[in-house]
């Protein structure tokens, strides 16, 4: 079962890694962040909020990030804000009405997870850009059919460790 999944998840990353555009509009986003003097808050829910909040302690992490508590009434963003928006299967309802929610501030933002969180368009408003982790459920099946080894997290992860590398050649250039 361990070479399966690590064969699959190889697939995941690999997945994520050539989505080339996905990656350079999210780097895109950041570094008008990173540049224009504005914030980058990032925030998840469930599963993904421990992973949210360790995205904000790694070392490549743009220097301007604070943690957004989901539920709390949502900050006044200033125009060079951006949201990085973690998510996973279990927490879908709430993040989708989170993710509606900050849409309709008007300020630019990133999904990262199993799922695109589905925002009515507004004219005049950047469409949110979504980073796909390929991952919902497990990857390894038993006999049974039952799915183990769900690497959604980690898949994330990956996802935030590529945008970081694509944004730090975005500004370097």
């Amino acid at each position: 079962m361990s070479k399966m999944f690590t064969t699959q998840l190889q697939a995941v990353f690999q997945k994520i890694q050539n989505d080339e555009e996905a990656l350079e509009d999210s780097a895109r986003l950041l570094a008008q962040a990173t540049v224009g003097e504005g914030t980058i808050y990032i925030t998840g829910s469930g599963p993904t909020k421990e992973l949210a909040k360790l995205a904000l302690t790694i070392k490549e992490s743009p220097k301007d990030v604070t943690w957004l508590e989901p539920g709390e009434a949502l900050p006044i963003f200033h125009p060079a804000d951006r949201v990085l928006l973690f998510s996973g299967d279990e927490d879908e309802d709430e993040m989708t009405h989170y993710a509606q929610s900050i849409y309709k501030t008007e300020v630019p933002f990133i999904s990262i997870g199993s799922f695109q969180p589905e925002v009515p368009a507004q004219e005049g408003v950047l469409e949110p850009v979504h980073l796909p982790t390929y991952v919902k459920g497990g990857l390894v099946p038993d006999e049974e059919g039952t799915r183990h080894g769900h690497p959604g997290e980690l898949a994330a992860l990956y996802a935030y460790q590529l945008l970081l590398l694509v944004l730090q050649e975005m500004i370097e250039e």
